[in-house]
Protein backbone atom coordinates (compact mmCIF):
# COMPACT_ATOMS: atom_id res chain seq x y z
CA UNK A 1 0.00 0.00 0.00
CA UNK A 2 0.93 3.31 -0.97
CA UNK A 3 1.69 5.55 2.07
CA UNK A 4 1.99 9.47 1.39
CA UNK A 5 3.94 11.57 3.89
CA UNK A 6 4.08 15.43 3.25
CA UNK A 7 7.00 17.57 4.53
CA UNK A 8 6.16 21.04 5.07
CA UNK A 9 8.65 24.25 6.40
CA UNK A 10 7.89 27.71 8.17
CA UNK A 11 5.93 28.41 11.36
CA UNK A 12 3.11 25.90 11.00
CA UNK A 13 0.75 28.55 10.43
CA UNK A 14 0.70 28.88 13.96
CA UNK A 15 3.34 31.26 14.74
CA UNK A 16 2.79 31.58 18.70
CA UNK A 17 3.06 27.35 18.74
CA UNK A 18 6.49 27.52 16.22
CA UNK A 19 8.01 30.74 18.35
CA UNK A 20 7.22 28.06 21.80
CA UNK A 21 8.72 25.36 20.09
CA UNK A 22 12.12 27.45 18.62
CA UNK A 23 12.33 29.64 22.32
CA UNK A 24 12.00 33.04 20.76
CA UNK A 25 10.98 35.54 23.14
CA UNK A 26 9.18 39.13 22.52
CA UNK A 27 12.13 40.68 22.23
CA UNK A 28 13.47 38.29 19.55
CA UNK A 29 9.80 38.32 17.26
CA UNK A 30 10.64 42.58 17.42
CA UNK A 31 14.20 41.96 16.34
CA UNK A 32 13.10 39.98 13.56
CA UNK A 33 10.82 42.03 12.50
CA UNK A 34 12.34 45.41 11.98
CA UNK A 35 15.38 43.52 10.23
CA UNK A 36 12.37 42.80 7.84
CA UNK A 37 11.73 39.30 8.40
CA UNK A 38 8.51 37.84 6.50
CA UNK A 39 6.74 34.89 5.25
CA UNK A 40 7.95 33.20 2.50
CA UNK A 41 11.67 35.18 2.34
CA UNK A 42 13.33 32.13 2.82
CA UNK A 43 15.68 33.47 5.98
CA UNK A 44 16.24 30.43 7.69
CA UNK A 45 17.85 31.76 10.54
CA UNK A 46 18.92 35.55 12.05
CA UNK A 47 21.20 36.26 14.45
CA UNK A 48 21.83 32.88 15.25
CA UNK A 49 18.65 31.61 15.71
CA UNK A 50 16.08 29.45 13.52
CA UNK A 51 12.83 31.03 12.03
CA UNK A 52 10.77 28.38 11.42
CA UNK A 53 10.46 24.59 11.81
CA UNK A 54 10.43 21.46 9.24
CA UNK A 55 7.36 19.08 9.97
CA UNK A 56 5.50 16.15 8.24
CA UNK A 57 2.24 15.17 7.71
CA UNK A 58 1.04 11.78 7.58
CA UNK A 59 -1.71 10.02 5.72
CA UNK A 60 -4.88 7.65 7.10
CA UNK A 61 -2.99 4.56 6.04
CA UNK A 62 0.42 5.68 7.77
CA UNK A 63 1.77 3.52 10.26
CA UNK A 64 4.57 3.22 13.11
CA UNK A 65 6.83 1.56 10.71
CA UNK A 66 6.51 4.21 8.18
CA UNK A 67 7.51 7.26 10.76
CA UNK A 68 10.64 5.15 11.78
CA UNK A 69 11.68 4.48 8.54
CA UNK A 70 11.41 8.20 7.54
CA UNK A 71 13.16 9.16 11.25
CA UNK A 72 16.38 6.88 9.48
CA UNK A 73 16.13 8.42 6.81
CA UNK A 74 16.59 11.84 8.64
CA UNK A 75 19.47 10.26 10.18
CA UNK A 76 21.26 9.31 7.41
CA UNK A 77 20.85 11.87 5.09
CA UNK A 78 21.17 15.03 7.46
CA UNK A 79 22.53 13.91 10.57
CA UNK A 80 25.99 13.92 11.58
CA UNK A 81 28.43 13.31 14.58
CA UNK A 82 31.60 14.27 15.40
CA UNK A 83 34.30 12.44 16.01
CA UNK A 84 35.67 12.16 20.15
CA UNK A 85 39.23 14.08 19.96
CA UNK A 86 42.36 12.21 21.68
CA UNK A 87 43.33 14.36 24.55
CA UNK A 88 46.55 13.47 23.52
CA UNK A 89 46.44 15.54 20.00
CA UNK A 90 44.53 18.24 21.45
CA UNK A 91 47.33 19.27 24.14
CA UNK A 92 50.27 19.49 22.25
CA UNK A 93 51.42 22.69 20.74
CA UNK A 94 49.83 24.19 18.32
CA UNK A 95 51.96 24.28 15.00
CA UNK A 96 51.33 25.32 11.71
CA UNK A 97 52.49 22.18 9.28
CA UNK A 98 52.87 23.81 5.90
CA UNK A 99 52.30 27.03 3.75
CA UNK A 100 50.51 26.41 0.44
CA UNK A 101 50.92 29.67 -2.33
CA UNK A 102 48.62 29.63 -5.62
CA UNK A 103 50.76 31.33 -8.33
CA UNK A 104 47.59 30.92 -10.83
CA UNK A 105 44.57 31.09 -9.26
CA UNK A 106 42.02 28.25 -9.26
CA UNK A 107 44.74 26.05 -9.99
CA UNK A 108 46.70 23.56 -7.94
CA UNK A 109 49.05 25.40 -5.39
CA UNK A 110 52.71 24.83 -3.83
CA UNK A 111 53.70 23.49 -0.93
CA UNK A 112 56.07 25.10 1.38
CA UNK A 113 57.26 24.61 5.17
CA UNK A 114 58.99 28.58 4.34
CA UNK A 115 58.13 31.26 2.39
CA UNK A 116 57.81 35.01 2.22
CA UNK A 117 54.63 36.63 3.83
CA UNK A 118 53.62 40.28 2.74
CA UNK A 119 50.24 42.29 3.91
CA UNK A 120 48.84 41.41 0.77
CA UNK A 121 49.60 37.79 0.98
CA UNK A 122 52.41 35.13 -0.18
CA UNK A 123 54.94 35.99 -2.92
CA UNK A 124 53.57 35.07 -5.96
CA UNK A 125 50.30 34.02 -5.08
CA UNK A 126 47.59 34.24 -6.98
CA UNK A 127 49.29 36.74 -8.93
CA UNK A 128 47.87 35.19 -12.43
CA UNK A 129 44.44 34.21 -13.36
CA UNK A 130 43.18 32.29 -16.75
CA UNK A 131 40.35 34.32 -18.63
CA UNK A 132 38.56 33.08 -21.39
CA UNK A 133 38.09 34.88 -24.86
CA UNK A 134 34.78 36.23 -23.84
CA UNK A 135 36.92 38.05 -20.97
CA UNK A 136 35.53 35.57 -18.14
CA UNK A 137 37.97 33.75 -15.27
CA UNK A 138 38.19 30.23 -15.56
CA UNK A 139 37.47 28.39 -12.22
CA UNK A 140 38.11 24.93 -11.77
CA UNK A 141 34.54 24.58 -11.82
CA UNK A 142 33.85 26.14 -15.00
CA UNK A 143 36.78 23.95 -16.35
CA UNK A 144 37.77 20.97 -13.96
CA UNK A 145 41.26 20.58 -16.31
CA UNK A 146 42.60 23.23 -14.65
CA UNK A 147 43.01 20.43 -11.77
CA UNK A 148 46.06 19.01 -14.63
CA UNK A 149 48.25 22.08 -13.90
CA UNK A 150 51.34 22.16 -11.90
CA UNK A 151 53.73 25.29 -11.04
CA UNK A 152 56.72 25.61 -9.27
CA UNK A 153 59.19 29.04 -8.30
CA UNK A 154 62.50 28.42 -9.74
CA UNK A 155 64.86 30.71 -7.82
CA UNK A 156 65.37 32.70 -4.81
CA UNK A 157 61.52 33.40 -3.25
CA UNK A 158 63.33 35.95 -0.60
CA UNK A 159 64.68 37.95 -4.07
CA UNK A 160 63.07 40.90 -5.77
CA UNK A 161 61.08 39.90 -8.99
CA UNK A 162 62.06 43.38 -10.72
CA UNK A 163 65.50 41.59 -10.51
CA UNK A 164 64.33 38.67 -12.87
CA UNK A 165 65.78 35.99 -11.27
CA UNK A 166 62.63 33.63 -10.84
CA UNK A 167 60.39 32.32 -13.15
CA UNK A 168 57.54 30.16 -12.89
CA UNK A 169 57.70 26.51 -14.73
CA UNK A 170 54.22 25.05 -15.32
CA UNK A 171 53.43 21.60 -16.14
CA UNK A 172 50.64 19.09 -16.84
CA UNK A 173 49.99 15.62 -16.36
CA UNK A 174 49.06 15.04 -19.79
CA UNK A 175 51.74 16.64 -21.37
CA UNK A 176 55.84 16.40 -21.64
CA UNK A 177 55.58 20.39 -22.37
CA UNK A 178 56.79 22.44 -19.45
CA UNK A 179 56.30 26.17 -19.78
CA UNK A 180 58.62 29.27 -18.13
CA UNK A 181 57.41 32.29 -17.15
CA UNK A 182 59.65 35.20 -16.36
CA UNK A 183 58.19 36.38 -12.93
CA UNK A 184 59.51 40.24 -13.82
CA UNK A 185 57.49 40.26 -16.91
CA UNK A 186 54.50 42.33 -16.61
CA UNK A 187 53.33 40.25 -19.70
CA UNK A 188 52.97 36.53 -20.84
CA UNK A 189 54.33 35.13 -23.96
CA UNK A 190 52.00 34.08 -26.54
CA UNK A 191 53.27 30.50 -26.45
CA UNK A 192 52.51 30.41 -22.80
CA UNK A 193 48.63 31.04 -23.96
CA UNK A 194 49.00 28.71 -26.86
CA UNK A 195 49.83 25.95 -24.65
CA UNK A 196 47.57 26.44 -21.95
CA UNK A 197 44.50 26.59 -25.09
CA UNK A 198 45.82 23.29 -25.67
CA UNK A 199 46.18 21.67 -22.45
CA UNK A 200 42.79 22.97 -20.91
CA UNK A 201 41.00 22.74 -24.49
CA UNK A 202 39.46 26.18 -24.88
CA UNK A 203 40.80 29.66 -25.83
CA UNK A 204 42.16 31.31 -23.01
CA UNK A 205 44.72 34.16 -22.01
CA UNK A 206 46.83 34.03 -19.18
CA UNK A 207 47.15 37.39 -16.95
CA UNK A 208 49.10 38.25 -14.75
CA UNK A 209 48.75 41.15 -11.62
CA UNK A 210 51.35 43.52 -11.53
CA UNK A 211 49.98 45.61 -8.40
CA UNK A 212 47.73 43.22 -6.24
CA UNK A 213 46.76 39.94 -6.51
CA UNK A 214 43.40 38.17 -8.25
CA UNK A 215 42.23 37.21 -4.58
CA UNK A 216 38.82 37.65 -4.02
CA UNK A 217 38.11 38.02 -0.58
CA UNK A 218 41.02 37.97 1.88
CA UNK A 219 45.07 36.98 1.26
CA UNK A 220 45.76 34.43 4.04
CA UNK A 221 42.80 31.27 4.50
CA UNK A 222 43.62 29.20 7.43
CA UNK A 223 42.71 25.70 7.97
CA UNK A 224 42.66 23.17 10.59
CA UNK A 225 43.95 19.53 10.22
CA UNK A 226 41.62 18.93 13.18
CA UNK A 227 38.47 20.15 11.91
CA UNK A 228 39.03 18.22 8.76
CA UNK A 229 39.37 14.93 10.31
CA UNK A 230 36.15 15.71 12.53
CA UNK A 231 34.34 16.72 9.25
CA UNK A 232 35.80 13.59 7.43
CA UNK A 233 34.30 11.37 10.23
CA UNK A 234 30.90 12.77 9.63
CA UNK A 235 31.38 12.28 6.13
CA UNK A 236 31.41 8.28 6.79
CA UNK A 237 29.20 8.12 8.87
CA UNK A 238 26.91 8.54 6.05
CA UNK A 239 27.86 6.40 3.57
CA UNK A 240 28.10 2.28 4.15
CA UNK A 241 30.45 1.73 1.39
CA UNK A 242 32.77 4.18 2.42
CA UNK A 243 33.82 7.12 0.50
CA UNK A 244 37.18 8.60 -0.70
CA UNK A 245 37.88 11.14 2.76
CA UNK A 246 38.03 14.77 1.76
CA UNK A 247 41.71 16.13 1.58
CA UNK A 248 42.99 19.67 2.80
CA UNK A 249 43.12 20.86 -0.92
CA UNK A 250 39.82 20.97 -1.18
CA UNK A 251 39.96 24.02 0.48
CA UNK A 252 42.52 25.42 -0.85
CA UNK A 253 44.40 27.10 2.42
CA UNK A 254 46.98 28.85 2.51
CA UNK A 255 47.90 28.36 6.13
CA UNK A 256 47.25 24.97 7.49
CA UNK A 257 47.35 24.10 11.19
CA UNK A 258 47.13 21.31 13.95
CA UNK A 259 47.53 20.33 17.78
CA UNK A 260 44.25 22.62 18.40
CA UNK A 261 40.94 21.08 18.95
CA UNK A 262 38.02 20.65 15.93
CA UNK A 263 36.84 24.14 14.89
CA UNK A 264 39.34 25.80 17.41
CA UNK A 265 39.66 28.59 14.57
CA UNK A 266 35.90 29.91 14.79
CA UNK A 267 37.01 31.81 17.53
CA UNK A 268 40.48 32.27 16.92
CA UNK A 269 41.26 36.26 17.60
CA UNK A 270 45.20 36.27 15.75
CA UNK A 271 48.01 33.73 15.47
CA UNK A 272 51.43 34.32 16.55
CA UNK A 273 54.76 32.25 15.11
CA UNK A 274 57.79 32.48 17.49
CA UNK A 275 60.68 31.71 15.10
CA UNK A 276 64.49 32.81 16.23
CA UNK A 277 64.87 32.88 12.19
CA UNK A 278 62.38 35.79 11.97
CA UNK A 279 63.96 39.77 12.33
CA UNK A 280 60.76 40.21 14.77
CA UNK A 281 59.90 38.75 17.79
CA UNK A 282 57.13 37.50 17.19
CA UNK A 283 54.83 37.23 13.78
CA UNK A 284 51.08 37.78 14.22
CA UNK A 285 48.03 37.08 12.03
CA UNK A 286 44.97 38.74 13.26
CA UNK A 287 41.27 36.94 12.39
CA UNK A 288 39.51 38.61 10.08
CA UNK A 289 36.13 36.64 9.29
CA UNK A 290 35.07 32.98 8.81
CA UNK A 291 35.35 31.54 5.83
CA UNK A 292 31.47 30.58 3.86
CA UNK A 293 32.39 27.70 1.61
CA UNK A 294 31.34 27.72 -2.00
CA UNK A 295 31.01 24.29 -4.44
CA UNK A 296 34.82 24.75 -5.38
CA UNK A 297 34.76 22.66 -2.48
CA UNK A 298 33.58 19.60 -4.36
CA UNK A 299 35.90 19.50 -7.29
CA UNK A 300 38.69 16.73 -6.70
CA UNK A 301 41.64 18.76 -8.53
CA UNK A 302 43.57 15.37 -9.26
CA UNK A 303 40.91 13.60 -10.91
CA UNK A 304 39.68 16.74 -12.56
CA UNK A 305 35.92 16.13 -11.54
CA UNK A 306 33.19 17.10 -8.93
CA UNK A 307 32.65 14.86 -6.18
CA UNK A 308 29.61 12.51 -6.75
CA UNK A 309 28.03 12.88 -3.34
CA UNK A 310 28.38 16.86 -3.37
CA UNK A 311 30.75 16.84 -0.69
CA UNK A 312 31.98 18.11 1.52
CA UNK A 313 29.03 20.71 1.02
CA UNK A 314 26.26 18.37 1.79
CA UNK A 315 27.84 17.23 5.41
CA UNK A 316 28.97 21.12 6.21
CA UNK A 317 25.43 21.88 6.12
CA UNK A 318 24.06 20.02 8.10
CA UNK A 319 26.15 21.24 11.05
CA UNK A 320 27.89 24.72 9.41
CA UNK A 321 25.23 26.24 8.21
CA UNK A 322 24.85 30.16 9.15
CA UNK A 323 22.60 32.74 7.73
CA UNK A 324 25.36 34.07 5.11
CA UNK A 325 26.11 30.31 4.24
CA UNK A 326 28.33 26.91 5.55
CA UNK A 327 31.24 27.96 7.26
CA UNK A 328 35.08 26.46 7.45
CA UNK A 329 38.43 27.96 8.32
CA UNK A 330 39.45 31.55 8.70
CA UNK A 331 40.43 34.29 6.79
CA UNK A 332 43.25 36.52 8.84
CA UNK A 333 45.72 39.52 7.71
CA UNK A 334 49.22 39.85 8.33
CA UNK A 335 50.19 42.74 10.15
CA UNK A 336 53.96 43.09 10.10
CA UNK A 337 56.44 43.73 7.67
CA UNK A 338 57.78 41.49 4.38
CA UNK A 339 59.46 38.68 5.52
CA UNK A 340 60.58 34.81 5.38
CA UNK A 341 58.31 32.82 7.60
CA UNK A 342 58.65 29.02 8.88
CA UNK A 343 56.17 26.72 9.96
CA UNK A 344 56.64 25.48 13.17
CA UNK A 345 55.08 26.76 16.72
CA UNK A 346 52.21 29.09 17.07
CA UNK A 347 50.07 30.90 20.21
CA UNK A 348 46.63 31.12 19.36
CA UNK A 349 44.86 33.91 20.95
Amino acid sequence: MFTCIKLRVGCCCNPGACNQILGLTSQDIRAHHKLGFKCWNHRDIIDGKPTGVVRISLGLTSTWNDVERFIEWIKQTFITYGFEEDEEDVVMQPRIVKFVIYPIKSCPGIEATSWVATKIGFKYDRMYAIYDSKGMLVTIQRNPLLGLLKCHIQGDITQDITRGANHLIISAQNSFEVITIDLSSATVPIEVNEWLTKILKQNVTLVKSNFTSFVNTSAYLVCNRQSIRDLNHRVQQKYANGVEPIDEERFRPNIVIDGVKAYAEDDMKEMSLLFPNCEETSVTFVSEKICNRCFTTTMIARKQSRDINMEPMKTLLTYRKTSEGSTFGMYVDFTNKEQMISAGSIVIQ
